[in-house]
């Protein structure tokens, strides 16, 4: 009966769990205004619209980045490969500019990986249960399927990832059309960022040499890799590759950027400390089946496979100038099939008990790094008090009022009652303030503007000693840009020429970007409010 119930439950919940995923990914997705790196994507598609290629120039404005070889001399965009611009393009062609349109084509590639995540958990398991699993687990990853909904390069990077990866493995089994198929997908996850493109290829060729050097296929790959490198590196070249690699060697910057993707991967992708103590409980069971049967059934190949990527990844992203989620979104769906299997094996052992266990991991993150959080709520201030500094106490609270118990049902109330939208209400400001021919000195959400207005924006990171009509004064960003306020002279002439408006606009620093560090799912009335300076006439 308990197979029975296993081989129908996926053909019931998939299509239950596909319905899930495309609300989770379609319902409102205007519901906030693109954020600064969004609305550069649209801008580079509305640059395609208008000249033919992605350029940095738009009309009074230029879009700016950190870096000075973003550029060609002839203003050509080459901080990015171009597919996702041109999908923007394209979007706008059909659909007209709206933040609905730039969104959509993005939302479309974030499902198909989904789709895309299934099959290859099923060829991984060969059980339509661990891939069921692998689907839930990844919907209910919010931090994942905000990124699959912005218009930027995440959803095609996630999806083309996982479709070269199910390419590889069938390649090996002597499928048909494998061969120009892993082709062509290498090619669009190199044009949609050849920053995962480059570890996921290095892991497949590791791994080739190591399983596959004898087998008859073997130097077949070695000649579709030179096919791919010969189609890719005069890209690599043209785009000045090398601009994202690190400036700054040195075991602290390399310290820094492992802690910080441990700290990511254990609290928004991977329940590794739940891992853990699974591994512990099996190793005390006095049952025959544990619950990592299902794991250890997995093949050497396909399991050096899965760990080559994740090693190859990490040590890829730790040599980066950043560190963002964004940067190792490729991994989430290995991650995502490799707690399948975990719960494929656990299910089948102790069906009930792995079932609540199951409803708390899409439900909650308690098993992720909310769960010390949680006790440290329940017990008495007095108590914790005892133990802990005044300042150290602080701190606690103020962690404790960040953290999400259940970011599913933060989402769900987030699509239905969206947050306030700083760069929709900036825009609003301006469009019923600002005159024409305006000016307007902002020093983050510069991009925004520019897509949902007319107004010549000017970054004031990049042009620090402007005086335009209108300052967006965000005191974060003019202590970073002008050093101390009571100090900076920009500061001191502004107060004294410019007339100040205070506003209702929450001052996000970063605006209402994905990342599960910065996301505000609700409004947040603590956040101070922005204040706007108008130029005095005369």
């Amino acid at each position: 009966m308990l197979c029975k119930f296993q081989d129908t439950l996926p053909k019931i919940g998939v299509i239950l769990i596909f319905c899930v995923a495309g609300v989770f990914l379609f319902f409102n997705l205007d519901g906030h205004y693109l954020w600064k790196d969004e609305a550069e994507t649209a801008l580079l598609g509305r640059s395609i619209l208008e000249k033919g290629l992605p350029s940095a120039f738009l009309g009074k404005n230029q879009i700016h980045i950190h870096l000075k070889e973003f550029l060609r001399s002839d203003g050509i965009w080459t901080f990015h490969p171009w597919l996702p611009f041109y999908v923007t393009a394209g979007s706008f062609r059909v659909l007209g500019e709206s933040t609905i349109s730039a969104r959509l084509p993005f939302a479309i590639l974030g499902f198909l990986a989904l789709i895309a995540t299934y099959f290859l958990a099923l060829q991984l398991s060969r059980s339509k249960l661990c891939a069921w699993f692998s689907v839930v687990f990844l919907t209910c990853s919010i931090p994942f399927m905000l990124h699959m909904r912005e218009c930027r390069y995440y959803a095609p990077a996630a999806l083309f990832s996982v479709l070269m990866i199910l390419g590889y493995i069938r390649f090996f089994q002597f499928k048909k059309y494998t061969a120009p198929f892993f082709v062509i997908i290498s090619n669009l996850l190199f044009h949609s960022n050849y920053g995962i493109f480059l570890p996921i290829q290095m892991a497949l060729i590791l791994h080739a040499f190591i399983f596959y050097r004898r087998e008859p296929k073997f130097k077949s790959f070695l000649a579709i890799e030179g096919l791919v490198f010969m189609m890719t590196f005069p890209w690599f070249v043209y785009f000045n590759g090398f601009q994202h690699s690190s400036h700054v060697f040195g075991w602290k910057h390399l310290s820094h950027h492992l802690q910080y993707y441990f700290r990511l991967t254990y609290k928004f992708i991977f329940p590794v400390f739940f891992v853990v103590g699974l591994y512990f409980y099996q190793l005390i069971g006095k049952k025959k089946e544990f619950i990592f049967t299902f794991l250890q059934k997995l093949e050497r190949e396909s399991m050096g496979l899965l760990g080559m990527i994740l090693l190859v990844s990490y040590a890829f992203v730790i040599l980066g100038d950043q560190r963002f989620y964004r940067y190792v979104i490729h991994l989430v769906p290995i991650y995502m099939i490799l707690l399948a299997m975990i719960f494929t094996g656990w299910f089948r052992s102790q069906k009930w008990v792995a079932s609540v266990f199951f409803l708390f991991m899409i439900g909650t993150n308690v098993f992720y790094y909310s769960l010390p959080f949680l006790v440290l709520k329940v017990i008495p201030e007095g108590i914790v008090g005892q133990f802990l500094s005044l300042e150290a106490l602080n701190q606690l609270k103020t962690k404790q009022a960040k953290i999400y118990f259940s970011p599913v049902s933060q989402y769900v109330d987030e699509l239905t009652h969206p947050a306030d939208d700083m760069n929709q209400k900036l825009a609003a400001f301006f469009l019923k303030r600002a005159n024409q021919n305006d000016a307007i000195g902002i020093a983050y959400s510069d991009h925004s503007l520019m897509f949902y207005t007319d107004f010549k924006i000017i970054n004031l990171y990049f042009e620090k000693e402007q005086y335009p009509e209108w300052i967006v004064f965000q005191p974060e960003w003019f202590e970073e840009i002008y050093g101390p306020l009571h100090q900076s002279s920009y500061v001191k002439k502004m107060k004294t020429d410019y007339d100040a408006m205070v506003t209702d606009i929450a001052d996000h620093r970063w605006g209402q970007r994905p990342d599960p560090y910065e996301h505000a799912f609700r409004s947040e009335i603590s956040v101070p409010r922005i204040v706007i300076y108008r130029k005095k006439k005369g």
